[in-house]
């Protein structure tokens, strides 16, 4: 509701749409280690299809509230709602992240940032409040048009009330890497590895995507690929878009 009342009150800014920047989820895992632009109000939705290794089908619809609260930090508010015959859990849980950039980048040392996140328990099969914190890194490679970039991602989440079969911490990794190939096209790839919330299970995906500006404030991305390795969806594929406004 604050963030909400925020994005209104917030003066946008005609200029702040971060075509370059890579978000979570639109279209793959990795992000990058920047803050959306001071002032820049963005609405984003999420579409992801996943085949799991069960042979079940999920579908997860997500909608987030992203707002630049100051310079080099980001406040989001979002809620996944989980459709198909696959385990739920978590469907209508309310998440509310901020983003911090300490640093641009330098000629050696990459640019980096701090994430962190609360889960509420709103939705299904869901108790206490879980947090997360994630570790960002970006470094350019080399000077071209295509600016190409390196990205690494690591996350430590912690279940505060897991239930009979859940881990009460786990964890996830994440290398990835995003070039502009014209200026209105990104092309992104990454590879990454859970440990998720249920004991005993672990997943690896590798996936590519790409990301196309329509038009100076908004952008659609599509992307996917295949897990490898027990317990890993046989494959997902993901949409989305972002909106400033």
């Amino acid at each position: 509701m604050i963030l909400a009342v925020a994005a209104i009150a917030l003066p946008s800014s005609a200029t702040a749409h971060d075509h370059d920047k890579i978000d979570d989820n639109i279209p793959l895992r990795v992000e990058d280690a920047y803050a959306t632009p001071y002032r820049n109000r963005e609405f984003q939705g999420v579409y992801r299809y996943t085949r799991t290794d069960g042979g079940d089908n999920e579908f997860l619809l997500e909608p987030i509230l992203e707002v630049g609260v100051w310079r080099n930090a980001e406040v989001e508010l979002s809620a996944p709602f989980l459709l198909g015959n696959s385990d739920g859990r978590g469907s209508g849980d309310i998440n509310l992240s901020g983003l911090y950039n300490f640093n641009q980048e330098g000629l050696w040392i990459p640019a980096l940032g701090l994430k962190g996140r609360l889960t509420f328990p709103s939705g299904e099969d869901s108790e206490g409040v879980d947090t997360e914190l994630k570790f960002l890194a970006t470094k350019t490679l080399g000077h071209s048009l295509f600016y190409n970039q390196l990205h690494v991602n690591a996350s430590w989440m912690h279940n505060d009330a897991p239930l009979g079969d859940e881990r009460r911490d786990h964890w996830a990794a994440v290398l990835g890497w995003s070039a502009r190939l014209t200026p209105d096209l990104v092309f992104v790839a990454d590879v990454w590895r859970e440990e998720t919330k249920v004991e005993d299970e672990e997943q690896n995906v590798a996936e590519i995507g790409l990301r196309y500006q329509l038009r100076p404030n908004l952008t659609v991305a599509i992307g996917g690929g295949p897990g490898f390795g027990d317990e890993s969806p046989e494959f997902l594929t993901t949409t989305g878009i972002q909106f400033s406004f």
